[in-house]
């Protein structure tokens, strides 16, 4: 880890090092996703003639996965604070949506959001946001367990601190206590968004058919270069 920030200047602060490293691999990833056609383009039939439609998979596949994954933090961090909240509908609710989120499979969730859901609601979404919409709501009842747990393992004497020094509630919570408690769950929110990319291929189990990731276009090639091939089927 340390050689990894070396480049850095060491008068930055660990947490200023890893927000810049983070960001450089991010950049990184994007760069080679966007010129991953080049590769690809190189290899044998059906993948080499099919290296635009790989390329455009992967960037849809991590479009996907960034926008439920910022959206999923978002919904951990209300529910881990209904959760520890002192109101009890606040906690009932929290309770109940992480108790049905981590007790259902991400496929029922899936199917309930793509068919369901426009049913109950007057809404017409997409296909990409239908799978955003779902994909954010499973991580984020797994995020909200990570920073409760961030949160509770913070020490009560640097709220006790914070408050001796004449800060409000808001500005311990802030300022001392998020700092603590985000470090702490960032390993477990990592797990998470890695586990998001892998789940978001069940996407394309739905209608997601407005940019398909790399999951789909795989079996459409596998399907059209092994339409006549019987033992494909049963596979």
């Amino acid at each position: 880890m340390k050689e990894a920030f070396a480049f850095l200047p060491r008068s930055w602060s660990r947490e200023r090092r890893s927000a810049v490293t983070i960001a450089i691999a991010l950049l990184g990833a994007v760069v080679f996703l966007w010129l991953l056609a080049i590769p690809l383009s190189w290899m044998p039939d059906p993948i080499g003639p099919a290296a635009a439609q790989f390329a455009a998979g992967a960037l849809c596949t991590v479009e996907l996965t960034v926008a439920a994954g910022l959206i999923g933090i978002v919904i951990g961090l209300l529910a881990a604070f209904g959760k520890l909240s002192k109101v009890p509908p606040l906690r009932w609710v929290s309770n109940f949506y992480i108790w049905v989120i981590r007790g259902t499979p991400l496929l029922v969730q899936i199917y309930f959001v793509f068919f369901a859901l426009p049913d109950l609601l007057p809404v017409q979404l997409s296909d990409f946001n239908s799978a955003v919409i779902a994909l954010a709501m499973n991580v984020g009842a797994y995020n909200a367990e990570a920073i409760r747990a961030g949160i509770l393992a913070v020490h009560k004497g640097q709220t006790e601190a914070a408050r001796s020094l004449g800060l409000s509630p808001l500005q311990t919570f802030r300022d001392v206590i998020f700092p603590q408690s985000f470090r702490v769950a960032l390993p477990s929110l990592v797990n998470n968004f890695v586990s998001l990319l892998k789940d978001s291929s069940l996407a394309t189990l739905g209608k997601l058919s407005t940019g398909p990731g790399v999951d789909y276009r795989c079996r459409h090639l596998l399907g059209a270069n092994h339409a006549d091939d019987p033992n494909f089927g049963r596979a």
